[in-house]
């Protein structure tokens, strides 16, 4: 009898029926969440990182003109990211102050990075990012280790946050820079590692003042205490004018006002400066354009501690629009 080609003890016939075997055996062993994309290609039916957690999306931003402040920035990365920002309300004081700090020119293009990142690179070491995955809210808070320090060179003109590594290579500098002014400390809070800035005061010396000379001139590095890298000084959403006095809830622990620039604010400075320093009140400049604006409402001030940033964060948070303004302890009034 003629043995047929295909019958089931041939050879071909039975290498056909294990190829067959083996290529079932691997399509049902097959993970339940891989789908085939093409003839040769699967592709894992699984969320992205980015999808399973919101914060790891990777992303690459150049910040607008119209950003200024760090709290504008923060706004900006949280568009269409299905995170916000927590209310108002709940903002403490010194994320109040932290988003009303300017934008550093470094900071103004970012990426690629993570979103988490990307917001952790803005708020800076002195702040960890607070998260509520169930309401998709964000916050910051200030770290244990964060320092702070007030120089008051006559004309106080500057509280300075500095982290560690900051520090120490200010310490260096400073044994380099010639002392352009000596005052005594003021400090907030004191960790035995606390330096004086009274060097970085250079640029609001009196212009009939005449500096040390030193042997080898040396233009100091200051970088973020450079005046200038202030400048210049805006607050969207507050301009000059009158302010209506309301009471207020909020757990300021020191009394604080908003002031610019021009002729009102250096008017109101002046007509009120004998009571804002008998209450302790720290000045915030949230307009200014040349470091004249500085030199000038630094010698109105005579001695009052200036914080020259954004007002635009805290502007909202306590329904301003216009200054001058002083925040007290229970009140917001002119």
């Amino acid at each position: 009898m003629k043995r047929s080609f295909f019958h089931p003890t041939h050879p071909v016939a039975a290498i056909a029926i294990c190829v067959a075997g083996i290529c079932t055996v691997a399509s049902v062993n097959l993970q339940a969440n891989d789908i085939q994309v093409g003839r040769y290609s699967l592709s894992a039916a699984t969320p992205t990182e980015a999808q399973a957690e919101l914060l790891a999306t990777i992303m690459t931003v150049r910040f607008p003109e119209r950003i200024h402040s760090v709290g504008e920035a923060v706004r900006y990365l949280l568009q269409r990211s299905g995170y916000r920002l927590a209310a108002t309300e709940s903002i403490r004081p010194d994320m109040a102050a932290l988003f009303a700090l300017p934008l550093p020119a470094v900071h103004r293009s970012l990426g690629p990075m993570t979103l988490r990142e990307a917001l952790e690179m803005l708020a800076g070491p002195a702040f960890h990012l607070v998260q509520d995955p169930v309401h998709r809210l964000i916050a910051f808070e200030r770290c244990t280790a964060d320092r702070f320090a007030v120089q008051d060179a006559g004309t106080t003109f500057a509280m300075v946050r500095f982290s560690r590594q900051w520090w120490r290579g200010m310490t260096i500098a400073c044994v380099l820079v010639p002392v352009m002014a000596q005052a005594e400390l003021t400090v907030i809070y004191d960790s035995g590692n606390t330096q004086p800035i009274a060097p970085f005061l250079e640029a609001f010396e009196s212009a009939d003042k005449t500096p040390q000379q030193s042997p080898v001139p040396i233009k100091p590095q200051l970088g973020a205490a450079d005046p200038e890298a202030w400048l210049p000084i805006q607050s969207s959403g507050l301009t000059v004018g009158s302010v209506q006095t309301r009471s207020h809830d909020r757990p300021f622990a020191r009394p604080f006002f908003l002031i610019g620039s021009d002729v009102r604010s250096r008017q109101w400075l002046q007509d009120h400066r004998d009571r804002l320093k008998a209450i302790g009140a720290v000045c915030m400049l949230v307009q200014a354009d040349t470091l004249e604006d500085l030199r000038g409402i630094t010698e109105l001030a005579d001695g009052l501690s200036i914080l020259p940033a954004s007002g635009s964060d805290i502007a909202q948070a306590l329904g301003i629009s216009h200054y001058p303004v002083l925040i007290s302890a229970h009140a917001i009034e002119q």
